[in-house]
């Protein structure tokens, strides 16, 4: 454990000198990006894009720095407890015992299998394969409509293009992290059924995060209205 770490620690620190070197996000032979590609300074790294905003693609080196706010932002702390907390209570894969050490390791995995798992499906494997990690809300239509839109998204992407194709970068990228499990997993839990359960199960979680993306704004709006709306029916208090 304490060696995969390391090379983790290793590959992390050369992904980021990798992106912040001028022009190393240029591959060679690829054609030059486009003038009209908007200036660092002014990307929103939002995993959500609007339809009313307008479309902005991101370059090969975009990809790197946006898995990096992924991996880095405060909510990415919650699925990391929400995994080891439920293996730790139903003491299931991965078997590092139940006692605290255990669940100081089962944390360490999952922070481990999350850090690869967006560093592969939102960063390298869609630089590679030329797709948008983001996801693109629908916003508008029935809710069972935009409901299957959202999951569909975890196997649907838009390619750089701006075409919609199957989303090789999300599918192949959970696989290939979840493959990852067997050099730092328990010896028993290091076979082909956990790496294509988790990979399954790590889709329908990317699926149900999608979900979330599309409909928690329409949650929001909901409340601040009706928070408005009760601060403008208040009586005012006479003095």
């Amino acid at each position: 454990m304490r060696r995969l770490l390391g090379r983790f620690r290793v590959s992390l620190s050369v992904m980021i000198l990798y992106i912040a070197l001028p022009g190393a996000a240029q591959l060679p032979g690829s054609p030059a990006a486009p003038s009209t590609t908007v200036p660092p300074s002014k990307r929103v790294w939002s995993q959500v894009v609007e339809p009313e905003v307008p479309y902005r693609r991101l370059d090969f080196r975009d990809k790197f720095i946006f898995q990096l706010h992924e991996n880095f932002r405060t909510a990415s702390l919650i699925p990391l407890f929400v995994s080891a907390g439920t293996s730790q209570g139903w003491d299931n894969a991965p078997h590092y015992g139940s006692d605290e050490a255990g669940f100081g390791e089962r944390l360490g995995a999952a922070a481990l299998r999350q850090a690869s798992m967006r560093f592969l499906s939102d960063g390298l494997m869609p630089a590679l394969l030329r797709e948008d990690p983001r996801y693109f809300r629908k916003a508008y239509g029935g809710y069972a409509a935009r409901g299957l839109y959202a999951a569909s998204r975890a196997f649907v992407s838009q390619r750089d293009s701006g075409r919609s194709g199957i989303n090789y970068a999300n599918i192949t990228g959970h696989l290939l992290a979840m493959g990852l499990t067997m050099t730092y997993y328990p010896h028993q839990d290091t076979n082909g059924g956990t790496v294509f359960r988790g990979t399954a199960l790590s889709l329908l979680g990317s699926a149900g995060n999608n979900l979330f993306l599309e409909f928690i704004p329409d949650v929001l709006h909901k409340f601040h209205e009706r928070k408005a709306g009760a601060v403008i029916g208040e009586p005012k208090t006479p003095r």
